[in-house]
């Protein structure tokens, strides 16, 4: 995906619209495009992460046999999931706290 493409879809997330003419025309008519680009992108990166999380929480359960409540089940996943994020973080060039 360019960059455009994901600035596109991130602005068609933040206003709820379908089509790129919406968002160029409610671009056009703002006084800080870019600030709501950049609220825009934010918000859509997150929606992304989370929505991955998900993805990830999927494929856990139906690969792993440990059962659901036990506290080994809770590390493995603990520090798979985090050290997914990691290199997600990394891939999509945030920064992490601590860095």
């Amino acid at each position: 995906m360019t960059s455009r493409e994901e600035i596109v879809l991130a602005l068609k997330y933040f206003f709820d619209v379908e089509t790129e003419a919406s968002v160029h025309e409610i671009i056009g008519q703002d006084d800080d495009p870019l600030g709501t680009i950049a609220a825009a992108l934010d918000e859509y990166r997150k929606m992304d992460i989370q929505k991955s999380i998900e993805q990830f929480d999927v494929w856990f359960e139906a690969n792993f046999s440990i059962p659901p409540s036990s506290v080994s089940q809770q590390v493995v996943r603990s520090t798979m999931l985090s050290a997914w994020q990691a290199s997600r973080y990394a891939l999509a060039g945030i920064k992490v706290k601590g860095e």
